[in-house]
């Protein structure tokens, strides 16, 4: 549907910046062909500078995920469009990632543990080609999560499944996290990494007909 919605996209090469499977899996529900490109980038910006500004933080994050994927492309023929995605949690003043391992999962989901939190994903949209870079569109998808009350058990449990370490927040709405939520306002795709609504409707503001 969207490829004859979007004739700007016709003559350009799609790039996911993302390794993560998910992202992938929504990102295929445009039906628009892409390749993936990991990015490189070290995800070390303070959080502290960050404190009061998750949002910024997330948008911050995947300009620089979207550079370091413009770096790997440069020389490469033809023009390009890189979507780069960062998906943080936000809870009490503290910016949560992905947990190191077990016991930092356990720490994350017992802080989350029967609260109301936040979750933020930044997306930027780049144009590279004829070793030029520019900054097409820049957003954040905020979406209002709550956990239930958990048990010391079922969060063990969980950890054990494996499926908290590579999610912000140490939880994965789309698998056996389904079952620690309680309830959720807003974009269901941002809590897996990619707000769907949010990226097509700014891919029509960019590239759609004018």
């Amino acid at each position: 549907m969207f490829s004859t919605l979007l004739p700007g996209l016709r003559s350009r090469e799609i790039i996911l910046g993302s390794a993560s499977p998910r992202r992938e899996e929504i990102l295929r529900k445009l039906g628009l062909p892409f390749r993936v490109v990991t990015s490189q980038f070290a995800e070390d910006l303070d959080k502290a500078n960050y404190r009061s500004r998750p949002a910024d933080y997330a948008v911050e994050n995947a300009y620089c995920k979207g550079t370091s994927v413009c770096e790997q492309l440069n020389g490469q023929p033809g023009s390009k469009v890189v979507i780069a995605c960062d998906t943080v949690v936000y809870c009490d003043g503290k910016i949560y990632e992905k947990p190191s391992d077990a016991q930092d999962a356990y720490q994350m989901i017992s802080e989350l543990n029967d609260k109301e939190h936040d979750v933020f994903t930044g997306i930027v949209l780049l144009e590279t080609g004829a070793n030029e870079v520019k900054v097409v569109a820049k957003f954040s998808v905020a979406t209002k999560v709550h956990l239930g009350h958990l048990t010391e058990d079922i969060i063990s449990a969980y950890i054990a499944t494996a499926e908290p370490f590579d999610k912000a927040g140490g939880y994965g709405i789309q698998g056996a996290g389904a079952t620690l939520i309680k309830e959720i306002h807003g974009d269901f795709y941002n809590v897996m990494g990619l707000p769907l609504y949010a990226l097509a409707q700014n891919l029509l503001l960019v590239y759609g007909d004018k």
